[in-house]
């Protein structure tokens, strides 16, 4: 009986753990590296974007060159053992942007310029 609910608890918290994990929404990046939000969907507070689009070599570059990207508007956190960067908006910052203005935003503070892709595709040739 207590192996039983003991195995039932288990399954319980990796269940909420596997849906906690699936419920960021995704962004992608623009070519000319910007985050690009789904305008499809509701606006929500924290997002996800492929960190395999940067080349981090390890989570300590990848914490340094996001660190510089942060603002009040938004932070950056690598989670490179998920292949991921989270997007959190600080919404509270400005309550009444719609999509379409956040869009704007990252597009006028990019995470990534073309001097940085570029550099990195030499690397990797």
């Amino acid at each position: 009986m207590k192996l039983t609910k003991l195995a039932l608890m288990l399954c319980f918290a990796i269940g909420i753990s596997t849906t906690a994990l699936a419920q960021n929404a995704q962004a992608t990046l623009s070519k000319s590296g910007a985050v690009v939000l789904p305008e499809s969907e509701p606006l929500k507070s924290a997002y996800q974007i492929d960190a395999s689009l940067f080349n981090f070599e390890s989570n300590e570059e990848a914490i340094d060159y996001l660190q510089s990207k942060n603002s009040k508007e938004v932070s950056y956190r690598p989670v490179l053992h998920n292949g991921i960067i989270m997007v959190y908006l600080q919404l509270k910052q400005n309550p009444d942007w719609t999509t379409a203005q956040w869009n704007a935003y990252f597009a006028e503070n990019r995470i990534r310029n073309n001097e940085v892709m570029h550099n990195t595709n030499q690397s990797s040739n």
